[in-house]
């Protein structure tokens, strides 16, 4: 891991945060604050759009938590590279 996968992960945040505005109106604008039934809106929409789904701890773990130390695991990088409209996580740190 790098400084460099850090800032796309953080960018990769940004992204999935923007795809899911376009569709739905949770009670916050930033992702971060989002809690209970917002979590639980994204995980189904996450589930309909990339066919998998993240953990609400994995959620607090990734999205609230800053600055991020660590990255996920490739296969929830891979959803939610999937859900903010790229093909993979390689795909979108390209």
């Amino acid at each position: 891991m790098t400084d460099l996968d850090l800032l796309h992960f953080e960018q990769l945040k940004k992204d999935v945060q923007a795809q899911y505005l376009k569709e739905y109106t949770p009670s916050y604008d930033d992702i971060s604050k989002w809690k209970g039934i917002d979590i639980i809106y994204f995980q189904e929409d996450l589930r309909k759009k990339a066919k998998g789904n993240i953990s609400e701890k994995s959620f607090y773990t990734y999205f609230q938590n800053t600055p991020v130390t660590k990255l996920p695991r490739i296969d929830m990088l891979t959803l939610l590279s999937i859900s903010a409209g790229s093909t993979s996580w390689l795909d979108f740190t390209k």
